[in-house]
């Protein structure tokens, strides 16, 4: 079954081609090539013109499918070498009208059953469903009141459809034609809807723009569909933010970053929603402790892990380096950049982010200078050195957190460990390692943190790689638990990005 991507119509005034991006990534090619149907269009050339309009310095490759001027050879022929069927906007009545006359009606339902990504804008988009709303007679004169219409389509998806819904009074015609479906979506433009299957995704251009869904089971009442959020470690502009975006475009979602200052706030909204993405490990600086112990504190599972390139530059608004006598730097970044700082002697200043750093600047002088991330660029400062760091290989490693635990199919995994001691015994902690070690485990990094209930007492995170079969390491596990002298608390099997 295709992938449909239906979008609410388009506002060329927003100047924001947010929509158009985001279907291209879905497509996972490099240089998608667009399939375009103009049927619905009353003007070929000007909605040719406002496509490439939209699509603007994105990259894909261009084909007209001509439906009225062409043979149907021709149109299979295009068909095939596409990766995303494009139907764009215009008349919904006479574009079905000309499919069932044309018998081009049938060529889109074979459509509907390839593994390919079909779009459509507003008329493009109802003809897919069960019947949308359609303004096709709303441009005359009717005494200054809009003559809408409800239009059958396909019935490829089992659902009505209404575009263009913050325009006009739709809301009131749509819900009216509601008495014959389970489901419908009312789309505002510059929004879109993404069906895979069983599985439905929404994208918006601007967050205060809407998807609604209404359902039989609840009378219709509009539900406003939000977009997933992902709360991370802020301000914005932060590797941490890096590698949310990583994770979305990874997977193909729109994600909604929420973000919050210090690691155990963030932690304790993840525990709190149930998905977010924390700093954990860096080349330089070894594990952030404050994460193992947001691990150990709440009941998080790691879904996966990302590990974001780390590069740093130092700045200031000076263009001599000999004029800088502070810096700004945030206090991770100074443990990955010691060998810079040490070099030229500078009073350091610590921050709680990469952020602050640049923020801090931007309202100094030329006496202080600060070391900010790569991704940051700001005209504002005259002297700029890149790759500050103390290794090129300079990588920090986030876990992705779920309050559920989703075991991977892949043998290739990693899993990772919290151990409480019951007891305070010699040999206790080399008992349970033994154990791992009879599997032919080997464990890559065992690290100690106080429990913080009383003196003298700590907990143990480690972690390891395995190919084995996850039964058997989660047996050994229970095994020790069982036996009393530690608690053991999976954080989860999982695999890398």
């Amino acid at each position: 079954m295709a992938k449909f991507y239906l979008i609410g119509g388009h506002d060329f005034d927003l100047k924001n081609n947010y929509i158009a991006r985001r279907l291209l990534e879905l497509s996972h090619c490099k240089i998608p090539r667009i399939l375009f149907f103009s049927a619905a269009a009353l003007d070929q050339e000007k909605a040719v013109s406002s496509f490439k309009k939209e699509f603007n310095g994105l990259k894909y490759h261009f084909e007209l499918a001509d439906l009225k001027n062409s043979t149907k050879n021709e149109i299979i022929f295009k068909i095939k070498d596409a990766d995303i069927y494009y139907f764009c906007g215009g008349n919904t009545t006479k574009l079905m009208e000309y499919l069932y006359e044309s018998g081009y009606d049938k060529l889109l339902i074979d459509l509907a059953h390839t593994n390919k990504i079909i779009a459509g804008v507003s008329a493009g988009a109802i003809i897919w469903t069960k019947f949308g709303l359609t303004d096709t007679e709303s441009y005359c004169d009717h005494e200054n009141y809009y003559n809408y219409k409800k239009i059958d389509g396909l019935g490829i998806l089992d659902f009505a459809f209404c575009p263009h819904f913050n325009l006009g009074d739709r809301c009131l015609y749509f819900r009216q034609m509601l008495k014959d479906v389970n489901v419908a979506y009312a789309l505002d433009e510059d929004t879109a809807i993404y069906i895979d299957g069983t599985k439905t995704e929404i994208f918006k251009a601007k967050r205060s723009l809407n998807i609604y869904k209404f359902l039989k089971d609840e009378n219709y009442i509009m539900n406003k569909m939000e977009v997933q959020k992902i709360v991370t470690l802020g301000p914005s502009g932060t590797f941490s933010e890096v590698a949310c975006k990583k994770l979305s475009e990874y997977e193909g979602k729109d994600y909604q970053i929420e973000l919050y200052p210090t690691i155990s706030m963030a932690a304790k909204k993840i525990a709190e929603y149930g998905f977010g993405i924390l700093p954990f490990e860096n080349t330089l600086d070894g594990y952030v402790q404050e994460t193992l112990d947001m691990l150990h504190k709440y009941d998080l599972y790691i879904d996966k892990d990302i590990s974001v390139p780390v590069h740093f530059k130092f700045v200031s608004k000076s263009n001599d380096i000999k004029n800088v006598k502070k810096i700004y730097v945030q206090f991770k970044a100074k443990g990955q950049c010691l060998d810079f700082i040490n070099k030229y002697g500078f009073e350091v200043i610590e921050t709680e982010s990469n952020v602050t750093s640049y923020e801090r600047l931007k309202n100094s002088g030329p006496t202080y200078g600060a070391i900010i991330p790569m991704h940051i660029n700001d005209s504002l400062f005259k002297l700029e050195i890149l790759n500050v760091e103390d290794s090129e290989n300079n990588i920090t490693r986030f876990l992705v957190l779920k309050k559920n635990q989703d075991i991977p199919i892949d043998s290739d995994i990693t899993c990772s460990l919290i151990l409480d001691a019951k007891k305070d015994e010699p040999g206790i902690l080399i008992e349970a390692l033994v154990k791992f070690y009879a599997l032919k485990i080997n464990l890559s990094a065992i690290m100690s943190r106080p429990t913080k209930e009383e003196l003298g007492k700590y907990f143990f995170y480690t972690e390891f790689k395995t190919c084995k079969n996850i039964k058997e390491i989660s047996s050994l596990i229970e095994r020790i638990n069982e036996e009393g002298n530690f608690k053991i608390k999976c954080l989860g099997f999982y695999k890398s990005l």
